[in-house]
Order: C-alpha cells, then sequence, then structure tokens
C-alpha cells in the first residue's frame, strides 16, 4: 500500500476536508510535486480557499483510476459520499500522519492517545525531552498539521498526539512508543458506541513497539494493558493504584517500581501545573518514556519544576487575594471536569455550555470539593437537575455573571482560600466558537474584576 501513496511526486490525490489538517496536506502534496485537488462540504470554505487558488473540485464521479489515494480529514466518517466510492474503486484511504511518516520513515515516532490529558502529556514530554538535548517536535491532534512539521532524521522524535478520528482512519500508522492515557465516553456520536471508540484507539498498538505505556485508572484501559502485557514491553501507570512493574503516584509523591518496590522518588504536590491526580498520571507516562530514551531519572523529575502548563488547562490566571482562578475550558466532558473538581478544595465551579453526553454522575467524585456551582449555557437545566440535593447552585446564564457571582458568594463565605474554577462539562459551540474564545473570555473578566480591586485599592 505505501508504493501506491508514496512518494507523491507526478501523483494525483484528492483531500477531503479543507480544516488545517487538510489544507496543509494540500500545500504539502504540491510542494512534492504531485496534482492534487481539494474538497469540503462547507461552500463557504470551499470558495474563500478557491479565491486564494486552491484548487476546489468536487471528487464525486471523478475517474478514481487516475487517483492515488484519498486523504481524508479526521472526523470525516468512512460514510461520507466521496470516501464511499473511494473505497469502492480500490483507492486507499490515508491521512496526513501516514504521509508524514512515509516521508520521514528515520526519525522515531512517539503517539500519546486516550479521552483527557494528551495535549498536556504531549507538551510535557516535547518539554521534557527538549530539555535533554533531544531533536524533539509536537504536532498531530495539538498544534501545527503534520504536514507542516520539518522533516527529522534517524536522531528526530515526533511526538503526536492521536485522536480517535485519527487513529480510527489511520491503516499503516506505526508508533516506535505508543503512549494510552484512559478511556470515557467521548465522540460517541462519530463512533456509535464506546467499544467502537476503544477499538479506534487500539489502532496505536503494534507488537514491533519498543515501549507501550498504559495507564490503568478506568475498566477499559486496565482490560487493554492486561491484553497487551506478555505480546510487548508494556509499563503500567496509575494515579489510583499501586501496579506492580509500574510506575505510579501515591499521596502526591511518584513511585517507580519497575526493578523493585522502594521508596518515593519525587513529591509533585506543589507543582501547580501538573495539579491533581490526572495529571500526575500524565507526569509518570511522561517519566516512563523519557527514562526509557537514556534520560538520568532526576533530570526528567527536573523538568517538571519548569513546565508552565497550557492555556485553558487548569491554567492558572490570577490570584486575587485568597482566591486561585482556574482556566480549564478545556474540560469538555464530565469525566475530564471530575478530574479538575478532584485537583482542588472549597471550590466555586463554572460549569455548563453544549452537551456532549449526559453522563453526569462522572462529576459525582469531585462534587464534595464544591462550595457552590454556577451554571452556563444550553446544559442549564439539565446540570441543576443533576445538582439538585447534591450541592448548592446558581442559574448564571453567561459566564460574565458566573465569574462575578462566584467571587462575590466567597465574600460571602469568608473563605480563608478559595477557587473559583471554570470546568464546564460541556462544548462550547452553544455560546463561543470554541474552546479557547471560551477561556479567553474567562480570563477577560478575571483581569477586569483585578483592575477594579487594584483600582479601588490605590483610591483607597
Amino acid at each position: 500500500m505505501r508504493e501506491k501513496f508514496y512518494p507523491v511526486a507526478g501523483k494525483n490525490y484528492v483531500v477531503l476536508g479543507l480544516g488545517r489538517t487538510g489544507q496543509a496536506a494540500v500545500n504539502w502534496l504540491l510542494e512534492q510535486g504531485a496534482a492534487a485537488i481539494g474538497w469540503d462540504d462547507n461552500a463557504n470554505l470551499c470558495n474563500g480557499l478557491a479565491s486564494k487558488g486552491f484548487q476546489i473540485v468536487n471528487p464525486l464521479g471523478c475517474d478514481w483510476s487516475e487517483v492515488s489515494a484519498l486523504v481524508q480529514s479526521p472526523g470525516i466518517t468512512l460514510s461520507h459520499a466521496v470516501t464511499r466510492e473511494a473505497i469502492a474503486a480500490g483507492v486507499p484511504i490515508i491521512t496526513d500522519l501516514e504521509l508524514l511518516q512515509a516521508y520521514a520513515p528515520d526519525a522515531m515516532y512517539i503517539g500519546i492517545t486516550g479521552t483527557n490529558g494528551k495535549s498536556t502529556t504531549v507538551s510535557l514530554l516535547q518539554h521534557t525531552l527538549s530539555a535533554g538535548g533531544r531533536s524533539v517536535i509536537s504536532g498531530g491532534n495539538i498544534g501545527k498539521a503534520a504536514l507542516t512539521l520539518p522533516k527529522l532524521k534517524q536522531d528526530g522524535i515526533y511526538v503526536l498526539e492521536l485522536s480517535s478520528y485519527q487513529l480510527e482512519l489511520s491503516k499503516t500508522l506505526n508508533m516506535d512508543i505508543a503512549v494510552w492515557l484512559n478511556i470515557a465516553a467521548d465522540h460517541l456520536e462519530w463512533h456509535g458506541d464506546i467499544e467502537n471508540y476503544v477499538k479506534s484507539k487500539e489502532r496505536i498498538f503494534k507488537t514491533s513497539q519498543q515501549l507501550a505505556v498504559i495507564g490503568i485508572d478506568d475498566e477499559y484501559s486496565m482490560m487493554e494493558c492486561n491484553a497487551r502485557q506478555g505480546q510487548q514491553n508494556v509499563v503500567p501507570i496509575s494515579a489510583q493504584g499501586r501496579p506492580a512493574g509500574g510506575v505510579f503516584v501515591a499521596g502526591g509523591f511518584l513511585y517507580d517500581h519497575r526493578k523493585s518496590q522502594g521508596a518515593p522518588i519525587f513529591d509533585m504536590r506543589n507543582i501547580q501545573a501538573l495539579a491533581g491526580p490526572h495529571n500526575q498520571q500524565n507526569a509518570a507516562a511522561v517519566y516512563v518514556v523519557a527514562t526509557h530514551l537514556g534520560m538520568a531519572p532526576e533530570d526528567v523529575l527536573a523538568t517538571f519544576h519548569t513546565f508552565h502548563g497550557l492555556p485553558h488547562r487548569q491554567e492558572l490566571v490570577c490570584e486575587l487575594g485568597n482566591v486561585a482562578f482556574i482556566n480549564d475550558s478545556k474540560g469538555t466532558n464530565p469525566a475530564a471536569t471530575a478530574k479538575a473538581l478532584q485537583s482542588y478544595k472549597n471550590i466555586y465551579w463554572i460549569a455548563g455550555g453544549q452537551p456532549k453526553d449526559s453522563n453526569w454522575e462522572a462529576l459525582e467524585s469531585g462534587l464534595p470539593n464544591v462550595k457552590q456551582a454556577f451554571l452556563i449555557g444550553q446544559s442549564m437545566g439539565q446540570m441543576a437537575a443533576f445538582l439538585q440535593g447534591r450541592i448548592p447552585y446558581a442559574t448564571s446564564e453567561s459566564l460574565d455573571v458566573a465569574v462575578k457571582q462566584a467571587f462575590k458568594q466567597v465574600q460571602i463565605d469568608d473563605c480563608e482560600s478559595a477557587v473559583v474554577l471554570l470546568s464546564p462539562a460541556c462544548a462550547s459551540f452553544d455560546q463561543y466558537k470554541d474552546f479557547e474564545e471560551r477561556g479567553d473570555v474567562f480570563r477577560g473578566v478575571v483581569q477586569q474584576l483585578k483592575n477594579t480591586k487594584e483600582q479601588v485599592a490605590h483610591v483607597g
């Protein structure tokens, strides 16, 4: 199959989906001497790209015998009319990631997947390996599209965030090191059910891999870890248990029991960018990979202190007196938000938006840390029904109102220390274009509060 779609020079390609990934694929194919047409179901997007010189052609009914491959963007299902036609004609369906690996076959590939924590783990691993002097770059589902990344040679490392969409479509992708963090219900409207979702994630594993790092803190991940044992080099990681032969966090301390049981090797309790058990498990994954690649344990651990985290992922916006404002706008499902709620005490929680699923029970474990919830967006009614009788809540409707109400309530309650946490447990599309915009609005409202407080203090 590789020979059919690569090398690309002098061949014809169709690119389906013209977002960030698709546009990069078209440009890269043209730069490599291929012919490429693009198509997207969004007519406005097509018109805009056509005005920039893109060759926009609806490929339905084309002569597929002349096409070497259909490059499909993640999030477009195999049931799409164009895809079905290509499959019927025997044309390979590939992703930009497969083209990258064919183009730069000598580099090392580290893939990171899971429902939550992928971006933080990718960024922390890049930070750690770079500090260790390795030539490393990240991409995939985070940051730059794969085909905008430079070509790395044998000493280079690609750290790729891999979504279920990308793994579902990528048949030839082969990671040297695979990291599986966790599984929770997500994207089920695309996959149909959680079993299919898990199957798509399993494509990250190949028996020839150097290493498989697998979180075991949920049922599906534990089953995956057990299934892989004996087939390849597997290291389990956990923030809830103490797996034999694994690396785990207990009581805020990191333990490495791969060779023998022993005392903790690192205190993670005061590292804000890695607050909470889920982030500590992410750090355990990075520790395993980096030490496997030859970094000294003490050098790996030192990089945790210099990691500043990612925007919108439990990001400390500022502190006003005894109140910390935390932006976790990337918490777009109940499982992700539950992890944030487990990370702090005395939480004044801002939640709500467009529901991705109604598994509100997943929030239960974090509710003892919540003093009051402030609900916004489309899901207000559903979340209010769930929280009734569990914790106090207010229906704030909009984010700016919720922030101000939460800050005021902290003053009324006279808490010694408190956290105003935006972790919506929902998508943002009912009120914002994406979670980044929602997080930016939160930051802006918090900054207004800070400015007002500073002006009052100055006058006083």
